[in-house]
């Protein structure tokens, strides 16, 4: 009886229906974030094959060292400084906008530490090997 009973709950709980959790849902304003750092190329990459691309600052493709300041509209973020995005993990993420001095080796970034700080921070490199998050927001038509 005692092989039975227990041949009996094991077959119940394999015929238990599977139960699947959706993913958490995208932050207001993105439409894919990865899951792994990856470096510039990659990220830029990862963003188009979602049919989006990297946010820009201020929406512009390029920007002066000096401009960049807390308060500037960063696209899906809000404005640097201000409240972070809900559901996105804190830590730095690449964005669209070019480093006007150096365009074809650096890229502005926009991060949250762990203390909370946020805002336009330390430039981000094309070189293959800097690796930072990444948000997509969705190409303007």
């Amino acid at each position: 009886m005692k092989k039975i009973l227990g041949l009996f709950v094991f077959a119940t709980i394999l015929a238990l229906p599977v139960v699947a959790f959706a993913a958490d849902p995208l932050p207001a304003g993105f439409i894919a974030v990865s899951e792994s750092k990856l470096n510039w190329e990659k990220a830029n990459a990862f963003c188009q094959e979602k049919g989006g691309r990297l946010p820009l600052l201020d929406g512009k493709e390029s920007l002066d060292e000096a401009p960049v300041k807390l308060g500037i509209p960063v696209e899906g973020f809000g404005k640097a400084g201000d409240s972070w995005p809900k559901g996105l993990p804190a830590g730095w993420y690449w964005t669209g906008t070019a480093v006007s001095s150096a365009p074809d080796k650096a890229v502005w970034t926009v991060g949250k530490s762990p203390s909370g700080d946020s805002g336009v921070g330390p430039k981000g490199y094309k070189n293959g090997y800097d690796t930072k998050g990444t948000a997509c927001v969705p190409v303007k038509k």
